[in-house]
């Protein structure tokens, strides 16, 4: 349901009830390791994130934070649906007329959204991230400083070296 506050302007949905947790929880519980995912579960994931977004884009809505901490899950199972959430970030955009303020999470953001130019298809980058970092349970690019990774983003990242440079601090 959508409840409109008009006097602080403001939008609240109220959403179906998840009892399973996010999925960064589900990530964390099951020992963030590669492989905690079988491929089926991930590939209904890919699916759901996907027709997910596609709803949204097609209703011209962006929502500019796709993340697992984002994903709730209907129940505590595998086999849950995966629901969207925390559209906090989100806006309407025309198609064809770039968006320029970045918003989101960098580990997760695309470098068009670094660069301060980008369409609603930033959202299918960090939806790559997220499955990503569900399948190796490390995030493909990374640096402790923010301005670090933000210059990592712009700079045509590699993953192989990103996957190397996590393997070397693991030990």
């Amino acid at each position: 349901d959508v409840m409109i506050d008009e006097d602080e302007k403001s939008w609240n949905l109220a959403m179906e009830l998840c009892t399973g947790g996010d999925l960064y929880d589900q990530m964390k519980s099951k020992g963030m390791r590669p492989g905690m995912f079988p491929h089926k579960c991930l590939a209904r994931y890919a699916y759901e994130m996907l027709d997910g977004i596609k709803y949204c884009h097609y209703h011209k809505f962006c929502h500019r934070d796709i993340k697992p901490k984002n994903y709730m899950l209907k129940f505590k199972d595998d086999r849950a649906p995966l629901k969207l959430t925390d559209f906090g970030m989100a806006r309407s955009f025309v198609p064809g007329v770039p968006m320029s303020n970045a918003y989101g999470t960098l580990q997760f953001m695309s470098p068009e959204v670094v660069y301060g130019t980008y369409s609603e298809k930033c959202d299918i980058w960090s939806i790559g991230v997220s499955l990503y970092t569900m399948s190796v349970a490390a995030l493909p690019f990374y640096h402790p400083d923010f301005e670090s990774l933000k210059e990592l983003l712009v700079s045509k990242p590699d993953v192989r070296i990103a996957m190397e440079e996590q393997k070397n601090r693991r030990g």
